[in-house]
């Protein structure tokens, strides 16, 4: 399973750095490679990333700077919709 991770690309956002590290690590741990985990601070950097990348799993915290991480996710789930790629969240 580990070496299928390899190749994906993961958007990890949240505000707080710490807690960015963190996930970041797990993901690593779990087999993605560290040069394709990306990180965002707030819901501008995160659309601003997933209009560049294409991403098969984000995370994102429930507190953000300029939004909260349920809508962030609802309105990355329509653009992914409207482009038709599949995550795996």
């Amino acid at each position: 399973m580990t070496s299928s991770l390899q190749d994906k690309k993961a958007l990890v956002i949240d505000n707080s750095s710490i807690i960015t590290k963190i996930i970041k690590n797990f993901l690593v741990k779990s087999g993605f490679s560290k040069d394709n985990i990306f990180a965002a601070h707030d819901k501008n950097m995160a659309m601003m990333m997933f209009g560049l990348k294409s991403f098969d799993l984000v995370t994102s915290g429930i507190h953000l700077k300029d939004s909260t991480g349920i809508d962030l996710l609802k309105e990355i789930r329509k653009k992914i919709m409207t482009i038709k790629r599949k995550p795996l969240f």
